[in-house]
């Protein structure tokens, strides 16, 4: 009968350990899969802000917003190389990441107005991008409420600027090759984008008195061409 006592309570021993030994694995495959789901998040949030900084140095290249999207962009990589100190691919993209803004804020970044529809689109579309990356660091509490509207504000209005211009341009080119419906039409928009916009700045109505001008030069020189054509 003792044998027989100390085997039940042997086995009853084996088999409360294996249910803690199988309890803790599945602890530990647990934190594993939140683990991973962390780094894979952080690794999405950083890479969206990578491709934010890249449209923003190609159209914009405010060193005073740069240096604050980078500096963000450093944080969420080195979240990263925290939670996974060992892990070589993710210390060699928080070595990349530093690179690429000590580069950034060392030089001079030269920016360029967009050409065509599909940039102004890209542009228009990262522009919302960086607007809700301001938002989120502003909600935890990285830039404070009056730096988060004064980025806005002035992004905003650069987009816009940026995007006259693109019209503007296009419709000098159409000009010079005398396809005068689409020129009138371009300078049309980029009046209509100055018009329709609640943003305002110094020299706005400058601007859309000029692009009206453009216009009007447009149509005169049609008139002109057709009462040559006439006499």
């Amino acid at each position: 009968m003792v044998w027989l006592t100390l085997l039940v309570f042997t086995l009853f021993l084996l088999m409360v350990f294996g249910l803690w030994i199988s309890k803790k694995a599945a602890i530990r495959e647990q934190q594993e899969r939140e683990l991973k789901a962390k780094l894979r998040k952080l690794k999405q949030l950083a890479n969206d802000t990578e491709d934010i900084i890249n449209v923003l140095k190609h159209y914009d290249g405010d060193p005073a917003l740069m240096a604050i999207i980078c500096e963000y962009f450093l944080s969420e990589h080195e979240q990263r190389a925290a939670l996974a100190p060992h892990d070589r691919n993710i210390t060699s993209d928080l070595e990349r990441a530093r690179l690429m803004c000590e580069e950034l804020n060392a030089g001079t970044i030269e920016a360029e107005a967009p050409t065509n529809d599909r940039q102004i689109a890209e542009l228009k579309r990262y522009a919302v991008k960086t607007y809700k990356l301001l938002r989120y660091m502003r909600h935890h509490h990285v830039i404070s409420d009056h730096d988060m509207m004064a980025h806005t504000h002035r992004l905003r209005k650069k987009v816009l600027t940026l995007e006259v211009e693109a019209y503007l341009n296009q419709g000098e080119k159409s000009h010079k090759e005398e396809d005068h419906i689409s020129a009138a039409n371009y300078y049309k928009h980029a009046k209509d984008l100055l018009l329709s916009s609640d943003i305002s700045y110094d020299g706005k109505t400058q601007e859309i008195k000029r692009i009206s001008k453009l216009i009007s030069g447009i149509f005169a020189s049609e008139e002109d061409k057709k009462e040559d054509s006439e006499a």
